[in-house]
């Protein structure tokens, strides 16, 4: 089950609600966490490296990691590493994010979150309420300051896929999962959330994410960082399956041919289906499980399982989830 919790105050404040409430959830991460951090163990000029970005570019979210180890009675160099590095194995098939703009219900943000078959990280739903910024929803890992598939009081969305980036990230960078974090809790548009995305040097795996909000702008933004491209501005209806669709960035992520394949093959699934005009439709598109190449997995020859489901609906300042693969299991919604 994914574990919902209400965080509120100054970024300490929120950093030890946050810990103490999912105490036992990052405690268990860490554990599973032991294998790689034996092979790749945390160096001092990382942490070093971290505080330095964070206190430069994001001074409230390092005050949030420090209540969060403490809330948690855990490392904080754990945390740092988790948030600030390349954790995943790029070749994972994860997420089917979209966005449907022009529909009765405003524009709508979705995904499915995918994850290997007996991956076993918990996840938390975070309803925070900063004293300086805007009140947000956030879906991501226990222990995690992530801003990707989030969504914020003035209706702002983002959900997301991984796809990696074949592109240098040396230097004194941001992650661009704290940076997203950051920047939610603040920007009130679309727009807005592009143009501050650009004016701090990036890092982090590379993602492609879909971006909507209450005032009817959406688009995906191609993040092979550090290089950031947007598509699909003028579409009403988009999608990403681990790949990146701007024509300058086809072959940025970091897969080999056959994982390559798949996600082509998925995207084109989706390609044929009949466009989605309405909250509903994509809730059923996200429920389709009739092919391989569906967005509702199952494992088998996919690789992976869908373990949660969501769809922002900015208008209504709501978020419907469900726990677990959506065909299956009932949706609920947290109003923001």
């Amino acid at each position: 089950m994914i574990r919902f919790i209400e965080t509120c105050g100054t970024p300490r404040q929120m950093g030890e609600q946050y810990g103490e409430a999912m105490r036992r959830e990052i405690h268990l991460a860490q554990e599973l966490w032991s294998e790689w951090f034996r092979k790749h163990p945390v160096a001092d000029d990382f942490v070093r490296n971290v505080r330095y970005v964070l206190n430069r570019y994001a001074p409230d979210v390092l005050e949030e990691f420090s209540g969060l180890s403490a809330g948690a009675d855990t490392d904080e160099n754990f945390l740092f590493a988790i948030n600030f590095t390349d954790t995943f194995d790029d070749e994972t098939e994860r997420c089917t994010p979209m966005f449907l703009r022009s529909s009765p219900d405003g524009v709508i943000v979705a995904k499915n979150n995918d994850a290997p078959q007996g991956e076993s990280f918990p996840f938390v739903i975070r309803r925070g309420k900063p004293d300086r910024g805007l009140p947000f929803l956030q879906i991501t890992y226990a222990g995690w300051l992530s801003g990707l598939d989030m969504m914020n009081a003035e209706g702002l969305a983002d959900t997301h896929a991984s796809v990696g980036s074949v592109f240098s990230k040396k230097g004194l960078n941001m992650d661009i999962r704290l940076r997203m974090y950051q920047l939610m809790q603040f920007c009130r548009s679309a727009g807005e959330l592009e143009q501050k995305l650009r004016e701090v040097p990036l890092t982090g795996k590379g993602f492609a994410i879909a971006v909507g909000d209450a005032r009817n702008d959406a688009f995906f933004l191609d993040a092979a960082v550090p290089e950031l491209a947007v598509r699909a501005r003028r579409e009403n209806f988009a999608w990403a399956t681990n790949l990146y669709m701007t024509p300058c960035l086809r072959h940025a992520d970091t897969r080999p041919a056959d994982r390559r394949d798949h996600c082509v093959k998925r995207y084109e699934y989706i390609r044929r289906q009949p466009v989605p005009q309405n909250l509903s439709q994509i809730r059923d598109l996200l429920s389709d499980h009739s092919s391989p190449y569906s967005p509702c997995r199952h494992g088998g020859e996919t690789l992976s399982v869908t373990t949660w489901s969501m769809i922002a609906w900015p208008r209504k300042r709501s978020v419907l989830y469900t726990d677990g693969n959506p065909c299956m299991n009932s949706c609920r919604e947290i109003i923001l």
